[in-house]
């Protein structure tokens, strides 16, 4: 999946650091408890990058029942899309929670965090 995507640069933790040193061959980013304490809240200096409904939002992988995974482009459109509609059928508003039991990694579980 990694090779599919074909990352610049790559977060990982220090458990994973040196496995993935040895599998990638990209920039990688260290994040440990003390990189994460040092952030603020504060606005970034650097603006955001502009985006367009066609710019990639994410990418959700196949289960692989053919042979490999095959990645999904979903772009801000479809999320956009999905949330305008979904949210109203659900009686979904600001002031809503729900508790999740689904893995992350399921894109049925992604509309349901962003709507």
């Amino acid at each position: 999946m990694v090779e599919q995507m074909s990352p610049e640069i790559m977060l990982v933790s220090p458990e994973q650091n040196e496995m993935a040193e040895t599998l990638f061959q990209m920039d990688l980013v260290l994040v440990d408890a003390n990189h994460l304490s040092g952030l603020t809240r504060e606005s970034p200096t650097t603006p955001l990058p502009t985006v367009s409904p066609k710019t990639t939002l994410y990418i959700v992988f196949t289960s692989g029942s053919t042979g490999l995974p095959k990645g999904v482009v979903i772009s801000h459109r479809s999320m956009s899309s999905s949330m305008v509609r979904l949210g109203p059928r659900r009686s979904i508003s600001q002031q809503t929670r729900e508790l999740v039991f689904t893995s992350l990694a399921f894109d049925g579980t992604l509309l349901s965090e962003w709507n």
